[in-house]
């Protein structure tokens, strides 16, 4: 049956999404071991690396080709500790947690509005279930990071909580530039709905929620912003 906070088909639905996830993380690991051509992503490679260096005491930038906030690198150490999976159920976990955020929001709007029954569950079928989705998760790319936080903004955002949603704004877009997109729409909204101090305070917010981890890691790494900024600056390709 269903949980507390999650209804019986979405939690079939949930379960069919974890399931999956398993089946492709252990074919991953077969594929791996006896195939020529590799299941798991390259650049899972280097964030693995990357950690394997943060473990060592060393800067992940001694990878060549890591070009990513070190807070990646950090969150794959466990790969030393538990086995070289840690960072692709990391990632699996956190494109599921996407998936909750769709659904809940969508049982909210629900709610408020005249949806049919099951509507949400379908519409989070249509990310749980991505055959891209799971692809990229299960293959230890951390786009599933990178998309859990702006969807958990915008979701935070249309339920009002604007502080909220602001530092997991500024925090996305430390992780990867392209989220600042959503700033400026969001600030004139809470500009519309609130007043000036409501969209200076989100936009205060989100940029301290940025600056600050950026600035943390330009002082423990030399090399940072020039692997990491810089560098994305000059590329052509």
């Amino acid at each position: 049956g269903g949980l507390p906070w999650i209804g019986d088909s979405a939690f079939r639905l949930f379960s069919v999404a974890v399931a999956v996830r398993i089946a492709l993380l252990a074919w991953g690991a077969f594929q791996d071991r006896y195939m020529q051509v590799n299941y798991t992503d390259v650049d899972y490679l280097v964030f693995s690396d990357a950690a394997r260096f943060v473990w060592q005491g060393q800067s992940p930038f001694a990878r060549d080709t890591y070009r990513y906030t070190p807070l990646l690198a950090w969150l794959l150490v466990p790969n030393e500790i538990l086995g070289d999976f840690w960072g692709k159920v990391l990632f699996c976990g956190c494109d599921l947690a996407t998936g909750y955020v769709i659904y809940r929001h969508l049982r909210k709007l629900q709610g408020k509005q005249n949806v049919a029954a099951g509507r949400a569950e379908f519409l989070t079928a249509i990310w749980l279930l991505n055959p891209l989705v799971v692809n990229v998760s299960t293959r230890g790319n951390a786009e599933g990071l990178v998309g859990l936080l702006p969807v958990a903004a915008l979701t935070f955002f249309e339920q009002g909580s604007l502080n909220t949603s602001a530092v997991l704004l500024g925090a996305a877009t430390h992780l990867k530039i392209y989220p600042f997109v959503y700033g400026i729409p969001m600030a004139l909204q809470a500009f519309a709905k609130n007043g000036m101090l409501s969209a200076m305070r989100f936009f205060v917010l989100a940029a301290t929620s940025f600056i600050l981890p950026t600035i943390a890691c330009a002082w423990m790494y030399d090399d940072y912003m020039e692997e990491a900024w810089y560098y994305h600056l000059r590329r052509v390709d």
